[in-house]
């Protein structure tokens, strides 16, 4: 399994790297990190709201996407995400992914969903 990881830029203070020497590189690297039982894999894409990770879910041993709000997103953004989880959460379509849970702490929130490969939605 590659265990490339997050910016320091997405995560939580507590997971950042804080200058300290990691396996994988100098201070200040990117790092493998734990969210909860999830574990950041790499990074998949990013939008105006957030950045999706794809992770290893440890409790149910599978891999999903997690979106997390931009580290200085909180407040509205939250409540931006939690609505989203909402609406996504009743529906059941094909061609949308599948909620999950929110993950909410009192610094930040995030979406676990379903990981879907880009190579099964590409047209052809």
């Amino acid at each position: 399994m590659t265990e490339t990881a997050a910016t320091d830029e997405t995560l939580p203070p507590e997971s950042r790297s804080d200058g300290d020497q990691r396996p994988g590189g100098a201070s200040g690297d990117t790092l493998p990190v734990r969210l909860s039982h999830y574990l950041l894999l790499q990074k998949l894409g990013q939008g105006g709201m957030g950045i999706v990770h794809a992770a290893y879910d440890e409790a149910l041993d599978r891999k999903v996407a997690l979106k997390l709000l931009r580290a200085r997103d909180t407040g509205e953004g939250q409540q931006h995400l939690v609505r989203e989880a909402r609406a996504l959460a009743r529906l059941s379509h094909p061609n949308v992914v599948q909620v999950y849970e929110i993950v909410e702490t009192d610094d930040r929130a995030f979406l676990v969903m379903e990981y879907v490969d880009g190579s099964r939605c590409a047209p052809g």
